[in-house]
């Protein structure tokens, strides 16, 4: 940016010598001002707001050192060259003293004029980069103190947000989520390897699309990039989603979703809204949901409760099933991790989607012989028994008891994983040498791609693809120990079709190529 700058002399003549002598093309200086004396050159400043002045110390109405301190009393602050035709140390002390940054005599030697605006440059450049940082590290924290409450949803992490500190309303804004989607070892790989350019990219065109509105766009987190919008209505952010998810995929290839939570009104409901999208979202994987899902878009309350009971009741009743406790555990924490911001509407929900799964494990129960008290208790529990248990809390912990009742002993015998999930693992480990896709994975075991994916990663711990990609790469090395096998024929041999490709993600996993490992571990 090029600096601005007033000259000040009670001689005309002597300001038409600087703008002849100064190089303003070489210093990116702009011109802005001039004055005759200190009085007037007070106004010019409050109107041009200068980065430097070069002024007389001997003017009329105001001297150049009464005109310095007054400056200083101000909200400016630009820097000083002095021009005199006196050779008075007594000058040059106080002036110095100011903040004056330098001092020439005349006549102007051009030569020392230069040397002064060279000097006083690079101290305005050098405080204006200093200062540029010291702006991004304080917006850079206080997008992290917003980061940390938008997670987490503590108060000790509210308290170090103030709301005036950033480019929202938050009086009016939503939570938008757009997640990454691949239903393919290819996409899988292509998430997996993406590069910090790639990432930061992404974020740009998210930014640059939402340049309109009042906005935050936080990192790549979990697979998603995150980002408040104030001013919107729901219709305008649905819209504005589905055209941002298209343009992602025509620039990077890569799918994504867009979730994005009611109009809230309150800085305190941000981690409220967040969870919110970031159910929403989950449940476009699980139910084959469109692109975008927002609230009061194409969804409403009621529509989201039965949608989240619906989810996760399927999923309980799979475990029930299987005699899963272990995975019935874990369905039942997210649910109630749903419910620690849940509002007093959605509270019976809870309620509600817990008395099934209730009524569920009574059908499990009934033929059990003998009864023991536990099981008992159990059987004969209604609806209004636990409405009595009032604490969320109480809730919970009865439901994990009867959870444990009705399932660990099962559990305790069976495999780890559900049958489905099992019959996954068999295709993969049967099949892996094969171009396997989700779409064959799923033909041979009768499921949908969504759900399959969805409880895969719920039940294993990690990604369908990631699974797969580490049991190809454990082939590997075993025939990298047992056989001869050229590191090329062993890429073909363990289902990868492209040797580079094959010694690229060998090398992610074990810090080495084949040839490097093998080298190490064949004695």
């Amino acid at each position: 940016m090029s600096l601005k700058v007033v000259l000040v002399d009670d001689e005309d003549l002597t300001i038409q010598l600087l703008k002849h002598l100064i190089d303003w093309d070489q210093y990116d200086l702009t011109f802005v001002g001039q004055a005759h004396d200190g009085e007037e050159a007070l106004r010019v400043i409050e109107e041009t707001k200068p980065d430097l002045v070069v002024t007389d110390i001997n003017m009329p109405k105001l001297s150049g050192i009464d005109f310095i301190k007054r400056v200083k009393e101000t909200d400016q602050s630009p820097l000083f060259i002095l021009i005199s035709a006196y050779n008075d140390f007594h000058y040059v002390q106080e002036a110095m003293k100011l903040g004056c940054h330098d001092y020439i005599l005349k006549p102007i030697d051009e030569a020392e004029l230069d040397q002064a605006l060279n000097k006083v440059v690079e101290k305005i450049r050098g405080d204006q980069h200093v200062a540029a940082l010291v702006k991004n590290h304080n917006e850079e924290m206080k997008k992290h103190y917003l980061m940390n409450y938008l997670y987490s949803g503590l108060p000790m992490d509210l308290v170090m947000v103030n709301e005036e500190d950033y480019a929202v309303d938050f009086n009016h804004y939503a939570v938008l989520i757009f997640k990454l989607q691949y239903h393919s070892i290819e996409e899988f790989n292509k998430v997996g390897h993406m590069s910090q350019e790639h990432v930061k990219q992404i974020g740009q065109l998210l930014t640059q699309a939402l340049a309109g509105w009042d906005h935050i766009v936080f990192d790549y987190h979990q697979e998603s990039w995150v980002t408040i919008v104030s001013g919107m209505t729901p219709s305008d952010m649905g819209e504005l989603s589905k055209r941002l998810v298209k343009q992602l995929y025509n620039q990077t290839e890569m799918a994504f979703h867009a979730c994005f939570s009611h109009i809230y009104h309150t800085l305190a409901e941000l981690n409220q809204g967040y969870e919110e999208a970031k159910c929403l979202s989950r449940y476009t994987m699980f139910l084959d949901a469109e692109a975008v899902l927002g609230f009061s878009y194409n969804i409403d309350s009621q529509q989201f409760k039965a949608l989240n009971t619906q989810g996760l009741l399927k999923e309980l009743k799979e475990s029930i099933e299987q005699k899963s406790y272990h995975h019935a555990k874990k369905v039942l924490e997210d649910l109630f991790t749903v419910s620690k911001h849940i509002n007093p509407e959605a509270l019976d929900m809870i309620y509600d989607t817990c008395y099934q799964l209730t009524t569920l494990i009574q059908g499990t129960l009934v033929a059990t012989e003998p009864l023991e008290a536990d099981v008992e208790r159990i059987l004969h529990t209604t609806y209004d028994d636990m409405k009595r248990l009032t604490d969320i809390k109480q809730l919970q912990a009865f439901m994990q008891e009867m959870l444990y009742v009705a399932l660990y002993d099962h559990d305790h015998h069976e495999e780890r994983y559900s049958k489905l999930v099992r019959d996954g693992i068999r295709v993969i480990k049967t099949k892996y040498q094969e171009n396997l896709n989700l779409e064959t994975i799923c033909d041979e075991i009768a499921v949908s791609k969504n759900y399959f994916s969805y409880l895969f990663k719920r039940e294993v711990g990690m990604n369908l693809w990631q699974y797969l990609t580490e049991y190809r790469i454990k082939k590997a090395k075993q025939l990298l120990l047992e056989t001869d096998m050229k590191s090329y024929e062993i890429a073909f041999h363990v289902g990868y079709e492209n040797p580079s490709y094959f010694s690229m993600v060998f090398k992610k996993y074990e810090a080495m190529t084949p040839n490097q490992y093998r080298q190490k571990n064949v004695i």
